[in-house]
């Protein structure tokens, strides 16, 4: 397992956009923040990462430019959140389509429609 610093960015400094975008993340899912996440010797940067202990998900400001990269990372975390499956297995696959599967329901219910009106697909 790789060891991560995670690092809460301060909400100011985002712009409208990703704020509206985390807001919107946060309706789809709870325990999400906005944050850098430092690898520790990975050759890869890393844009989003769950938290086992506290099941927080943490979202790299970049990944919030967009809303749906912003979805996409909520489902991929949450994805490990519900399963405690890792990456490229059969069970966070899984998960993540169930994850994907409740979203869409709530979004189709209506629910979101005023915050969805303040995004950048």
């Amino acid at each position: 397992m790789t060891n991560l610093v995670i690092k809460r960015v301060n909400e100011s400094k985002l712009t409208r956009t990703q704020l509206a975008h985390l807001v919107v993340a946060r309706a789809l899912a709870s325990g999400l923040y906005g944050a850098e996440v430092i690898p520790a010797n990975l050759p890869y940067p890393v844009v989003a990462a769950w938290e086992v202990g506290t099941k927080r998900v943490f979202i790299h400001p970049i990944r919030l430019d967009k809303l749906s990269t912003t979805v996409n990372s909520v489902v991929h975390e949450t994805g490990h959140l519900s399963s405690g499956f890792d990456d490229g297995t059969k069970g966070h696959t899984n998960a993540m389509e169930s994850v994907s599967n409740i979203l869409a329901g709530l979004v189709n219910s209506g629910k979101l429609d005023e915050l969805l009106t303040k995004v950048v697909w």
